[in-house]
């Protein structure tokens, strides 16, 4: 039920907006002037990362790291594996060292994601400023993602947010039979 007000309120606003003012060089009020011509450019964002080089450097440390890690892991995972088979320690022992494994697997795990998330918030703070320059320098107005079309980066130009926020509250909309999930 909320998709559906929410696209029927989506509906009658763009509806009440693609009315607007019949001049289109003056802009109405609270609207910014048009980009008469807008420069839209795609940007293959996932590619970017996979190729460039600072990217390619994160991961591979990512890798050498994660690497070490495994190479640990397999030592500790034959260890028991081998006391296991033995059988000479205690079962009580045994079972230590099964929750010592386990408990280090768990912590690679979260250090992986960790760094993970560290590389990509690094590869994040490089990359929006540069798109920022580049934009700037070359008069983009608009960046898309190429993959899932998304805007990466726009002018504020092209933003026509308080004006559609301007032209929603205009509006006189019935709240008081608003539809309740079941």
């Amino acid at each position: 039920m909320k998709k559906i007000l929410f696209i029927v309120l989506a509906a009658s606003l763009l509806a009440a907006c693609a009315k607007g003012p019949a001049d289109k060089t003056a802009p109405a009020d609270g609207a910014k002037p048009a980009v008469k011509n807008p420069v839209v450019v795609v940007l293959d964002v996932g590619r970017i990362m996979k190729e460039a080089k600072p990217s390619k450097a994160l991961q591979k440390s990512l890798n050498d790291w994660a690497d070490s890690t495994m190479t640990e892991l397999r030592a500790k995972m034959d260890a028991y594996q081998k006391a296991k088979a033995d059988g000479k320690l205690s079962p009580k022992r045994l079972t230590a060292m099964g929750k010592e494994l386990e408990d280090l697997r768990q912590k690679s795990n979260e250090e992986y994601q960790k760094r993970r998330q560290e590389a990509a918030d690094k590869m994040k703070a490089t990359f929006d400023p540069l798109i920022d320059k580049l934009a700037k320098e070359n008069g983009w107005d608009v960046v898309l993602n190429k993959v899932d079309q998304v805007t990466v980066w726009s002018s504020s130009a092209m933003d026509q947010t308080d004006y559609v926020i301007q032209q929603l509250d205009k509006m006189k909309i019935d709240t008081s039979k608003v539809p309740q999930e079941k």
